[in-house]
């Protein structure tokens, strides 16, 4: 009995559907965004803005929260948008992760506590100043700036009843768009050219995986071809063929490089094929901003790119074997008819 017992569990254990899938369910995409304490969708809470000072720098930063309203602890995903000044960025993306059981820390803009305030960069690592300039200090203060809202976690639970105890801190993704991808890959391993400091290492070892849109290839903002070689946390790049980059570079080429170089293993890099003119972030789907944000219908392919996205974060915050399995199989190439392609290294 104990042989049978033991070969129905590893049957059950190891059997793999021929086509895997991974459903998500449409929350609202007209709810207005709520003040804190109020209901701002069916299951979620929102604090519109919540500042963490930052005594190094001189600086605060200020966030915006989403959660869910139930009991319990849920892994923590820093969101960094291209634009900090706009909580308009990726809102439908964000209440789909919320609504699956991930509190949502979205970065919405820093402010000088003092006047005329230097970048000091700091990190894990390395903890003293380097003298910054224009053209990098951005670069830096991004994945800085991830890792003071991570020091902040705990404080943000004693400040808030809502989300006391509902930070899962041993369990944090860090996603980003555009500029704002700067910081994810940086926190993920990537090296920066800084002033003074060649191949700066802003890495934080409390995060589990990074997610980018549009992701940045070298360069410019810090990053050269080699920047990606120490890119090691689970990663995943999306993309289209009608991102902007540099006029020097191919677009998919540019955007794919932080895939290409980096650590293989856990690495993806998904590719949206469409004949927009706009990138996939502002006018090509309705996948960041809803169904009817920019008055098109919702377009399938946008449901598509968010299931692949949580079931990167199911499958490396939650530990979901289910989400890996999709992850690595072909079924998201198959439901969106070619649309999309998922590369894995």
């Amino acid at each position: 009995m104990v042989g049978v017992t033991s070969a129905v569990v590893a049957w059950t254990l190891t059997r793999q559907p021929p086509t895997p899938s991974f459903p998500i369910r449409e929350s609202s995409a007209n709810a207005p965004s709520a003040d804190f304490g109020t209901n701002s969708d069916a299951g979620e809470q929102e604090i519109a803005n919540a500042a963490l000072p930052d005594a190094a720098r001189g600086t605060d930063i200020h966030v915006r929260l989403r959660f869910p309203r139930a009991a319990g602890k849920f892994p923590v995903i820093i969101f960094s948008p291209d634009n900090r000044e706009s909580q308009e960025c990726c809102e439908q993306l964000i209440r789909d992760w919320a609504s699956r059981g991930y509190v949502l820390v979205q970065l919405t803009r820093v402010t000088a506590l003092r006047a005329q305030t230097r970048f000091v960069v700091e990190s894990v690592h390395l903890r003293r100043a380097i003298r910054s300039s224009n053209n990098v200090a951005p670069s830096a203060a991004g994945p800085l700036d991830v890792t003071s809202v991570i020091d902040s976690l705990a404080a943000l639970q004693t400040r808030f009843p809502a989300i006391r105890g509902k930070l899962d801190t041993a369990h944090i993704g860090v996603a980003g768009h555009g500029a704002g991808a700067i910081a994810a890959e940086a926190i993920a391993g990537a090296l920066l050219e800084l002033p003074g400091r060649p191949q700066a290492n802003l890495a934080d070892p409390r995060v589990r995986a990074v997610l980018c849109i549009s992701p940045q290839g070298p360069g410019q903002s810090g990053f050269s071809e080699r920047s990606f070689d120490q890119l090691v946390l689970p990663y995943l790049g999306i993309t289209s063929v009608s991102d902007a980059v540099p006029s020097r570079f191919a677009a998919a080429e540019w955007h794919k490089t932080p895939f290409a170089f980096s650590q293989p293993g856990d690495k993806y890099e998904l590719f949206v094929r469409g004949d927009g003119d706009g990138s996939m972030i502002s006018d090509g789907y309705a996948v960041f901003h809803g169904p009817s944000s920019n008055g098109k219908p919702y377009d399938a392919t946008a449901g598509h790119i968010r299931a692949a996205t949580l079931a990167f974060w199911e499958a490396y915050l939650k530990h979901d074997v289910a989400a890996k399995r999709y992850l690595e199989s072909d079924a998201l190439e198959k439901a969106s008819r070619g649309a999309l392609t998922l590369e894995r290294r």
